[in-house]
């Protein structure tokens, strides 16, 4: 379309701005993607709105967002600038906030190396590993459920990347990482560090006059010297690991050490988060849907009777076996995005779409929450159905992303998960608390505000199904190996 006619093209609809601070008056501070819902139903499926001076295009339905993406990914892969988070806090090294640019590329390039399907699949003896010590921590311990998952995730990434299992849920390595994440949290929080975000141009006052500076350096050097620590035990390692599969010279010429550090670093770091909030919501949805936790239970029950092997735990090769519970982490994803507002986008050039124009240097939301609360996609979206995906395994998800900022390490992710959620319905009856014969549920829709929203906080009893599972877990736990330069290396051979 021509320059002057695509001038002429309105906006997307959406509510009226007033000037300087546009519609921020009118976005609540908790649960904003609510508010970008109740827009979309008002509105349309594409709607736009100011934050400041920037012009916001939230898109709402799935339809509209693989329409634009399949044939203009190119135009929409860009992120804007997060100020505090991308400038002050990561020094541009943070790969998921790089814009699209050849730097991003070449993290994309190092990163996605090792994290497609085929090799997923190899990573198997780490899922049973860290499996198996999940469930020993909640039969012995008497830990939050989030630092159980937390440990869970973090030794995964960390054996991955490095060679370096993090065994124990109250270690030093992983109080450091927790501690860094809620400060990042806090901070991000705070009135100074979203005025900077809404004007950037405060940025570039002075140090004494922009405290946020100084905040930002001091999480960074935590997580530089976290990321070099592991980097070093890496590198020491007797193993192949990420670090060691990666470091190819012919790709990584161009790159100094400190950026290199914190490639591989964003590599342990950024799935942990998500897989251990996934997780929550999954015990959330057990609390709050019983009955679909009896569903899975029988049916793995079913699975190991009929292969006469009640006296064992559920394997990976059974996963394919047990679609009903296959599908609960379907569900988890859907029913409760881990990242409910989505991560923005920005647009590279002008643009036209469904006759409004879209202008270069638009933030771009792709409402996860919106869109997988959709009822014109999801019947009853907010009851927890994971019938619904062997009725239509086609369905969309948002929570991976789009198209080209699609998250890399879903496979492993969700590998790792589905062996999780199995084994836990295998051994535990996840259970609400009893206090003075009453039971206390946590509310589904109270979750931690941030880019990432995790249900708040909540109790859950693990009740076991049985001595005798118990049992075999103990017996099954002293054979499993647990040396991660023997089960790396192994990990390697395979795929050799």
């Amino acid at each position: 379309m021509q320059g002057e006619q695509w001038r002429k093209l309105p906006l997307p609809p959406g509510p009226k701005p007033l000037p300087l601070i546009g519609n921020i008056y009118q976005i609540p501070s908790e649960n904003p993607w609510r508010k970008y819902q109740e827009w979309n139903a008002t509105y349309g499926p594409i709607i736009s709105f100011k934050l400041g001076l920037q012009t916001v295009i939230c898109l709402g339905t799935h339809q509209v967002a693989h329409e634009i993406l399949a044939k203009k990914s190119e135009v929409y892969s860009s992120r804007p600038p997060l100020v505090f988070m991308g400038e002050c806090v990561f020094r541009g090294l943070n790969t998921a906030l790089l814009p699209y640019t050849k730097q991003w590329r070449l993290h994309s390039r190092i990163q996605t190396k090792f994290l497609k399907p085929v090799w997923a699949e190899r990573y198997a003896p780490l899922y049973d590993l860290e499996s198996k010590q999940l469930l020993l921590d909640f039969l012995h311990g008497d830990h939050d459920i989030r630092d159980v998952f937390l440990r869970f995730s973090y030794s995964l990434t960390a054996t991955l990347t490095y060679s370096k299992r993090i065994e124990t849920v109250d270690g030093k390595m992983l109080r450091v990482i927790v501690e860094a994440s809620e400060s990042i949290a806090q901070m991000s929080a705070t009135p100074m560090v979203s005025l900077v975000q809404l004007f950037p141009i405060l940025n570039r006052l002075p140090r004494p006059l922009a405290p946020w500076k100084a905040l930002g350096d001091e999480i960074y050097e935590k997580a530089t010297a976290l990321y070099r620590d592991c980097w070093t035990e890496g590198q020491k390692s007797q193993s192949w690991n990420w670090l060691r599969g990666a470091f190819d010279r012919s790709v990584t010429a161009d790159i100094d050490t400190e950026e290199f550090i914190h490639i591989i670093g964003f590599i342990f770091d950024a799935g942990a988060e998500p897989m251990t909030g996934v997780m929550e919501i999954f015990v959330l949805a057990m609390l709050t849907f019983p009955d679909v936790m009896k569903k899975a239970q029988q049916e793995i029950d079913q699975r190991m009777n009929a292969t006469n092997r009640s006296n064992q735990m559920p394997a990976g090769e059974d996963l394919v076996h047990l679609p009903y519970t296959m599908a609960i982490l379907e569900e988890t994803l859907r029913w409760r995005s881990i990242a409910p507002g989505g991560f923005a986008h920005k647009t590279t050039a002008d643009d036209e779409f469904g006759g409004y124009r879209i202008p270069k240097g638009s933030m771009v939301i792709f409402n996860h929450w919106g869109m997988d609360l959709d009822p014109e996609v999801f019947h009853n979206p907010m009851e927890f159905r994971p019938e619904r995906w062997l009725e239509n395994p086609d369905l969309p998800l948002a929570v991976f992303g789009f198209a080209r900022r699609a998250c890399p390490g879903r496979h492993v992710g969700k590998g790792a998960i589905k062996l999780a959620i199995c084994r836990m319905l295998w051994l535990f009856d996840i259970l609400p608390p009893n206090v003075n014969g009453e039971e206390i549920k946590p509310d589904p829709l109270d979750m931690v505000q941030g880019l990432l929203s995790p249900p708040t906080p909540f109790k859950a009893v693990f009740k076991l199904r049985g001595v005798e599972r118990a049992d075999i877990l103990e017996q099954e736990w002293r054979t499993t190996e647990k040396d991660p330069d023997t089960l790396m290396n192994s990990i390697y051979e395979k795929g050799a």
